[in-house]
C-alpha cells in the first residue's frame, strides 16, 4: 500500500511539475511575443516617414538683399527614432540642395555646389574634396553641434555667406524643439568669416 501512495504521490509531482513548467514555459513564450511586438513597433517607428522643413535662400530674399535663407521646402525623409539621426537625415538633405522643381521655382543654397567647389580649388589652389560632408552631429543640453568638412568654406561671400550657411542651418534644425542652439563647425574650428 504504501509504494502505491509513493507512486500515486510521485505522479501527481510529476504532473504538477509538468504543469507549472507548461505556464512557465506559457509565460516565457507570451514575454517572447510582447518582446518581438515591441521591436517590431520600434522598426515601424524608423521606417516610417515624416515631413521635414529645409530651409534654402529664395530668389524673392535675395532681391531685397537679405543674406538669411529662410524659406523652407517640404521633403519627406525617414523618421527615425532618435532626434540625432533625424537631424542628420534633414541636414544632409540640405548639403544636397534644391531639387531641379525647387530651383525652377526660385530656391538656391548657401552650400558650395560642386561647381563652385571646382571653381573654388581652381582660383586659389588649395587641396579639398569635390563636395561639403558633415563629418558629425552632436547634440548635448539643447545644443547642437555641427562639424562640416572645409569645402563648406569654397564660398568666398564674406559676412553674408556666413549668415545664409548659418540661417539656413539654423532654421533647418529648429523644427526640433528640443534643439535651442546650433553651432557650426569647419573640420572642428568656428565657422569664420571668409575676406
Amino acid at each position: 500500500m504504501f509504494n502505491k501512495i509513493s507512486f500515486l504521490t510521485a505522479t501527481l509531482i510529476l504532473i504538477l511539475v509538468a504543469l507549472i513548467g507548461g505556464v512557465t514555459i506559457y509565460f516565457v513564450y507570451s514575454a517572447s511575443i510582447n518582446e518581438i511586438t515591441k521591436i517590431n513597433q520600434i522598426y515601424a517607428k524608423t521606417t516610417e516617414t515624416a515631413l521635414r522643413e529645409i530651409y534654402f535662400c529664395h530668389t524673392e530674399s535675395t532681391k531685397s538683399r537679405s543674406c538669411k535663407c529662410d524659406s523652407p521646402v517640404m521633403r519627406r525623409i525617414a523618421n527615425a527614432y532618435s532626434l540625432k539621426t533625424q537631424a542628420t537625415t534633414t541636414i544632409k538633405q540640405l548639403l544636397e540642395g534644391p531639387t531641379t522643381k525647387e530651383k525652377e521655382d526660385g530656391y538656391t543654397t548657401s552650400i558650395p555646389t560642386k561647381e563652385q567647389i571646382a571653381a573654388y580649388k581652381l582660383a586659389t589652389n588649395k587641396k579639398m574634396g569635390d563636395e561639403v560632408k558633415l563629418l558629425a552631429l552632436d547634440i548635448k543640453d539643447g545644443v547642437a553641434t555641427l562639424n562640416f568638412s572645409k569645402e563648406i568654406s569654397a564660398f568666398s561671400g564674406g559676412s553674408c555667406w556666413r549668415e545664409a550657411i548659418s540661417s539656413a542651418t539654423i532654421n533647418t534644425l529648429s523644427q526640433f524643439g528640443s534643439i535651442k542652439q546650433v553651432n557650426i563647425l569647419i573640420e572642428g574650428n568656428e565657422l569664420t568669416l571668409q575676406p
